[in-house]
């Protein structure tokens, strides 16, 4: 199984993480009047599907935004964004630690109303 990774700020850079960030973009059809839902496979720290590189002494935070401005904001594409905080309406946040309940399990945001701006 693929996964994509992200590791935690006190790790090196070699690794070729060098904000210890990712940022994907959920496109919804405007004809979408169904809830959507945003899974996240196995988010905790920690657990066998994490390359750990010593002990797990972090979190993973997820944030869902949505509104004008999200994704063409003049810092959204941005591979090395200056401001923290994304343009757009936070709808959900969630930050995981090391909580067994989570491994090899998902973890659900959910419902989106699409029709939300």
């Amino acid at each position: 199984m693929e996964s994509l990774i992200t590791f935690g700020a006190q790790s090196d850079t070699k690794w070729g993480d060098d904000d210890f960030s990712q940022t994907f973009f959920f496109l919804i059809p405007e004809k979408q009047r169904t809830p959507v839902y945003i899974r996240v496979f196995d988010p905790d720290c920690g657990s066998q599907n994490d390359d750990l590189k010593g002990s797990a002494n972090n979190t993973t935070s997820f944030r869902l935004y949505s509104g004008a401005g999200t994704f063409s904001g003049p810092q959204a594409r941005d591979p090395r964004p200056t401001n923290p905080v994304p343009t757009g309406r936070l709808l959900k946040s969630q930050t995981f630690g090391s909580e067994p309940i989570y491994d090899g399990k998902w973890y659900t945001f959910s419902p989106l109303n699409p029709l939300e701006d």
